[in-house]
């Protein structure tokens, strides 16, 4: 799934969401405008700065209940590398005290790197893209838990069939054998 959300300004930025259920992992990768085409209304994200985040099924189970529950979520990514990435995921609220209201949601990414370089990205996202990354995260979820039981399965049935098989005994009773005689 991708999200494109450009502006004159150039401080627009793509989202991309895909997964491995195997893994049970979601991947989000965020790119920063470089351009807009005012003619043609388009911007350009070709050579953006990227980051990449690697969700568990628990986080993505923290943005769904975002966008259930209208609540706020934040973690932070630590790398092997020394880079820190913070993730923000919140209602997004317009105007001022009483008047404020929601206009979606938005997600805030900033990554840090070991250098000191500080990467930002800021994904507005409306209530349609949010029902369908909703909808999609479902999927994801529902493909890991089904990849989970497919291996879970096929274990099982590989330590039956590598169990030693037990030899039928003939038993007969007192009272049958009695009676033969």
């Amino acid at each position: 799934m991708q999200i494109y959300k450009a502006n004159k300004s150039n401080r627009g930025c793509a989202l991309s969401v895909s997964f491995n259920s195997k893994e049970g992992a979601l991947f989000t990768q965020l790119i920063s405008q470089v351009s807009y085409d005012e003619s043609k209304h388009i911007g350009s994200f070709s050579g953006g700065n990227k980051v990449t985040i690697k969700s568990s099924v628990t986080e993505v189970g923290n943005f769904i209940d975002v966008f259930t529950r209208n609540v706020e979520y934040s973690t932070v990514h630590r790398g092997q590398n020394g880079d820190m990435t913070q993730i923000w995921l919140a209602p997004y609220l317009v105007g001022e005290g009483e008047s404020k209201i929601q206009k979606g949601f938005g997600l805030r990414v900033s990554k840090k790197t070991k250098d000191g370089q500080e990467l930002k990205f800021l994904m507005p996202i409306n209530f349609g893209e949010a029902a369908a990354l909703k909808v999609y995260f479902d999927f994801f979820l529902r493909h890991v838990f089904s990849a989970e039981y497919a291996e879970s399965k096929k274990q099982y049935k590989e330590r039956q069939d590598a169990k030693p098989k037990s030899r039928e005994l003939a038993v007969t009773h007192q009272d049958d054998a009695n009676e033969i005689s």
